[in-house]
């Protein structure tokens, strides 16, 4: 393991990132382990993927090029995001009323799109992840 990050989730526990070695041109693994299930897993493998919190504490967020997974930490309840076709997120910031994605457009390009926190921004579940595999994740 070359580094770890802890996020604490108060009464839930603490969710533990930990950011394996290079395995190709900057490709690194990343597992990150949940203080709860979702859809059966705990642990859930990543090619470059991270997880944070939203500013306000409300949600979990588990994402890398391919997804991104919302945890709503009241309820346990998860939602996804996936990229436009063809493209790849790059950066997920949030602002006061939306998130702000730089999707990678191919070829060196990128751009930014907002997306409304509304939960109809988001599909239900978690999408491609299988397992706690992200479709990104190294065999």
């Amino acid at each position: 393991m070359e580094s770890q990050q802890i996020l604490q989730l108060g009464r839930l526990g603490e969710v533990r990132i930990d950011v394996g070695s290079e395995h190709h041109q900057g490709a690194c693994d990343v597992e990150i382990l949940l203080p709860f299930k979702l859809a059966g897993a705990t642990r859930f493998r990543s090619t470059n993927g991270s997880a944070w919190l939203s500013s306000d504490g409300a949600f979990l967020f588990i994402g890398d090029a391919d997804v991104v997974i919302r945890v709503e930490l009241s309820s346990l309840e998860a939602d996804h995001l996936l990229p436009p076709d063809g493209e790849y997120f790059a950066e997920f910031e949030e602002t006061a009323d939306t998130y702000r994605v730089r999707l990678y457009t191919g070829a060196g390009g990128s751009r930014w799109v907002n997306i409304d926190k509304n939960p109809s921004s988001f599909k239900p579940g978690l999408g491609p992840v299988v397992a706690g595999r992200f479709p990104s994740a190294h065999p």
